[in-house]
């Protein structure tokens, strides 16, 4: 039998691991000015933030498939060209750098308006809207193209 000495006992030491690694940095579908949602990827059981042009904050947790979605209000129409940021935070608290989206303009122009045009007419006159651009074809098959 061995004798143990008092020195050799100790009080057991407690551990406290603290989680400082963020999550991996979300993906994001692509996003068009006639989408209702943002959808992408991100850590399972993390939480996606995504802070629109206006400031608002909308957030959802990832999924156990890795997936989340987000569905836009009612209010937000995007137009195309805006920046979203996006960022994941883990139970930890822990977040990632914030990722920009750029929001792409699927949305067609509107058509033209012309005002009156007649044979006689030396001047073709309209509205639009703005930047956009106008392709006019003659009766000779000439292409007139105008950027407003």
């Amino acid at each position: 039998m061995q004798q143990i000495s008092q020195a050799m006992l100790r009080k057991p030491t407690r551990l406290t691991v603290v989680d400082n690694t963020p999550p991996s940095i979300p993906t994001v579908n692509d996003l068009t000015s006639e989408d209702t949602m943002i959808t992408g990827t991100g850590e399972v059981g993390s939480t996606v933030s995504v802070k629109l042009p206006d400031g608002t904050v909308l957030k959802k947790l990832v999924d156990n498939k890795g997936q989340y979605t987000i569905e836009l209000p009612n209010k937000v129409k995007f137009k195309g060209g805006e920046s979203l940021q996006v960022i994941a935070t883990d139970k930890a608290d822990n977040q990632t750098a914030a990722l920009e989206i750029i929001v792409e303009d699927t949305t067609p122009p509107v058509m033209p308006k012309i005002d009156s045009f007649t044979t006689e007419s030396k001047q073709l006159t309209g509205i639009t809207e703005p930047d956009a651009v106008v392709n006019v074809q003659l009766p000779t098959s000439e292409k007139i193209i105008y950027k407003s």
